[in-house]
């Protein structure tokens, strides 16, 4: 994806192509961090409900 991104914007600039990039990261990164944490919140609700009640 970073490779799409870094060549679609060196189209309009090649100053600008990477500090865009990099945004483009972060996003995907962000969204990856919130589905994990979402995963392990379920994994937790999922062990309590087998384990405990």
């Amino acid at each position: 994806m970073s490779v799409g991104v870094y060549l679609s914007e060196t189209v309009a600039g090649r100053q600008t192509a990477w500090p865009k990039t990099k945004i483009a990261l972060k996003g995907v990164g962000a969204t990856i961090l919130i589905e994990v944490i979402a995963t392990i919140v379920s994994l937790i609700m999922w062990a309590i409900g087998m384990f405990v009640m």
